[in-house]
């Protein structure tokens, strides 16, 4: 181990003492980290019963370089890895180089572009160990000046375990989207959007699939206190290998009464209907609610609607609550809590094409407080819920994730994190077991700032979610 730990010692000494040429007009900033984690966890396997304990150590190096100019910034990182799996098979160990590129570039004042891309640099499939190699496009173009479009592109390689059947499968997906949206009035908004993606699972499956969505959607306020929105989106799936078609189309209507600049009353009626191979099935959601401080990526919007499904031979109703929620609480200074809810209707499930219908529902919240200037803590909780409503399905499943953290630094170049994860999964499907799994984590770093700048960015809902809910 040592032999193969020691070049990347020798690059992060070597690093920290190599000087930064700053160009004319450029900004350029060096920060590299050494690192040893331990890792544990109580039920490798995630089983009901005869838990398989594992525990392995990483050693690594995290170098991070960025350009700044007026209108772009770079951020290029490599990190190689060690990976001792002392609890495993020997052969099991191995060397990683994982590298990722981040960049915001502003071309001219009418174009903003922002790329991503991760490279998972492992080498095989270990165990029961998950890795991603992932890419992201995305553009935002004035075309005049009430009128933008939007285009994103993703792409993704994953090695994962399968939330519906517990088994670990490479996947690979690709798509994109793009859109154009036009504002008339003060609050009155046209979008028109066309979503492709494609899953592809290695080896192929009944659930590889290609997806075409377009999409229209109409908000137009007839005075102050009264407007009205109307979307309409239809989707066509292909499962490839099924050579077995689902359309579906969703349209909503709703009416909103604007009590002040932060309050406002809703009452939605929204209509599914899904064609599986000449099986049709429709879905009818009147709902009542109400948005407190919504904007465009935060606000807590509630409602409860009862949705009725009915199939050719089958009917069925219950309860259903409209969640949309994203809030940052501030206690003082030192501590916050950010709040997160959603629920979300797929026609057709994307967790496998014999599921169908699907329902979600996602809490959770991250409780940060700064304990003392050297002394941070956080605290987290998620629970997802999964119900597929076929006839023929009739599954839900159940995820309760609780996660706390210390981090500890008593050095200004060094930091002492711990970190406990505790997470349950229940379901009464035959396909998987019920499970819990205790996963704790030791880590060290060392990181010499060179200058190095933290964006003191607010959190965004998609990191905080990534966090909160991890690969649920």
């Amino acid at each position: 181990m040592d032999s193969i730990c020691l070049p990347a010692v020798l690059l992060f000494i070597l690093s920290c003492v190599m000087p930064v040429q700053v160009n004319a007009g450029m900004k350029t900033q060096f920060h590299p980290v050494l690192y040893v984690s331990g890792h544990y966890t109580d039920n490798d396997d995630q089983a009901k019963s005869n838990k398989n304990e594992s525990h392995y150590m990483v050693y690594g190096s995290a170098l991070s370089l960025r350009f700044i100019q007026k209108n772009a910034s770079v951020e290029l990182s490599y990190t190689p890895e060690f990976i001792d799996r002392e609890s495993n098979d020997k052969d099991g160990d191995s060397l990683e180089h994982n590298a990722s590129i981040m960049a915001d570039i502003q071309p001219s004042p009418r174009v903003a572009m922002n790329l991503s891309a991760n490279y998972d640099g492992h080498d095989n499939d270990v165990g029961n160990e998950a890795w991603r190699t992932s890419g992201n496009f995305t553009t935002t173009m004035a075309i005049s000046k009430k009128t933008r479009g939007e285009i994103n592109l993703d792409y993704a390689n994953a090695f994962d375990r399968r939330k519906t059947t517990g088994t670990y499968q490479e996947q690979t997906d690709y798509g994109g989207s793009v859109a154009v949206i036009h504002q008339f009035g003060y609050n009155n908004q046209l979008s028109l959007s066309l979503d492709y993606t494609s899953v592809d699972y290695e080896p192929p499956i009944d659930d590889d699939y290609d997806s075409w969505s377009p999409g229209i959607s109409v908000s137009y306020w007839i005075n102050p206190c009264w407007g009205m929105e109307l979307s309409a989106t239809y989707e066509k799936i292909n499962y490839d290998i099924l050579n077995l078609d689902v359309d579906s189309g969703t349209g909503t209507f709703r009416v909103i009464n604007c009590i002040d600049s932060h309050f406002k009353f809703y009452s939605q009626y929204k209509h599914i209907y899904t064609n599986r191979d000449g099986n049709t099935e429709n879905s009818y959601l009147p709902s009542l609610g109400f948005d407190w401080d919504v904007t465009e990526d935060a606000g807590i919007s509630l409602g409860l609607g009862y949705l009725y499904q009915e199939w050719e031979n089958k009917s069925n109703g219950r309860l259903f609550v409209d969640a949309n929620v994203f809030k940052q609480v501030d206690f003082s200074r030192h501590a916050n809590v950010i709040l997160t809810a959603s629920s979300t209707i797929y026609p057709s499930s994307e967790e496998g094409a014999d599921l169908g219908f699907q329902i979600q529902y996602r809490s959770g919240f991250l409780l940060n407080w700064d304990i003392m200037e050297a002394l941070s803590w956080n605290l987290s909780g998620a629970w997802t819920q999964d119900e597929f409503t076929e006839p023929n399905v009739d599954r839900t499943d159940n995820i309760l994730d609780i996660s706390t953290g210390l981090a500890w630094s008593p050095w200004c170049w060094g930091t002492l994190e711990f970190a406990y994860t505790y997470e349950d999964y229940r379901t009464d499907s035959f396909m998987r077991e019920d499970y819990q799994e205790h996963r704790g984590t030791v880590t060290l770093r060392l990181h010499p700032s060179f200058g190095w700048t933290e964006k003191n960015l607010a959190p965004t809902r998609e990191s905080v979610e990534e966090h909160i809910y991890g690969l649920n």
